[in-house]
């Protein structure tokens, strides 16, 4: 079994070609559990996308032909902890001085979140807040989230506030 690389939630194999072999099975576990994508599988790479985070995985290619079978060597391979992902917005965007706005968020793999900029504070993992923002022109909003696997972020969702117009008053003086 040749190099082994390993992304979020996948195992990517690959090998070189065995002399006389017409195609493979890709085995995983113990008992061997035949993953193959179809048969013959005639290719010398395979992406396991039926995995877990941080997780252990046994690994083995057999190689085979009418004549028999080569088995390769075992490779363990543990997924790593998946960074989280942080969603975040605002809606609306642009309001008037005094208006409220709603920020929405919504998090993967993050076990704590963190407010700083126009709010502060430790947020829920996923939640919505309605905020008044002022002063005009802009207020900005952002989040950081964490999780065992990294952090995400930060992330910022910009209120662009336009200021109330005040009345155009004349003053009538009676004659």
């Amino acid at each position: 079994l040749g190099r082994r690389a390993f992304g979020i939630a996948t195992v990517s194999l690959s090998w070189t070609a065995s002399a006389g072999a017409n195609a493979y099975r890709i085995f995983r576990e113990a008992p061997r559990i035949d993953i193959s994508p179809y048969q013959p599988y005639t290719a010398l790479n395979f992406v396991d996308l039926a995995v877990s985070q941080n997780t252990n995985y046994l690994y083995q290619i057999e190689a085979y032909n009418s004549v028999g079978t080569n088995r390769s060597n075992a490779l363990n391979v543990t997924t790593p902890l998946c960074p989280p992902t942080l969603n975040f917005s605002g809606d609306p965007t642009s309001i008037f001085q005094g208006q409220s706005t709603t920020l929405t968020w919504s998090t993967t793999n993050a076990t704590s979140c963190t407010a700083s900029g126009a709010w502060s504070g430790s947020k829920a993992v996923n939640g919505s807040s309605v905020v008044i923002p002022s002063p005009p022109p802009s207020v900005t909003y952002t989040l950081t989230c964490a999780g065992p696997g990294g952090s995400s972020g930060p992330m910022s969702v910009v209120i662009n506030i336009s200021p109330l117009a005040l009345p155009d008053w004349r003053e009538i003086i009676p004659r």
